[in-house]
């Protein structure tokens, strides 16, 4: 992760080693886990991916907001 992720969208659909892995090093990190793949990558306009970090710190809180609204749960990894 060269720049600093604010917010983080995981697949649902991704490997438990490609979980593990994102777990690992996104600590503190909004996530959420609601979307598959196909989805993110529709949304985004980009390949299929496992996760998909957003670093503009505005952009991630009102993302982390507008889930909350539509009753989507976001949550933090604060496992080490």
């Amino acid at each position: 992760m060269k720049k600093q992720i604010h917010f983080l969208y995981i697949a649902h659909d991704c490997s438990q080693a490609s979980l593990r892995q994102l777990l690992r090093q996104a600590t503190n990190i909004p996530m959420t886990m609601h979307y598959s793949r196909d989805e993110l990558a529709q949304a985004t306009g980009m390949r299929p991916r496992n996760a998909y970090g957003v670093t503009n710190r505005k952009m991630a809180l009102a993302m982390a907001q507008e889930m909350e609204q539509g009753g989507k749960s976001v949550g933090k990894n604060t496992s080490l």
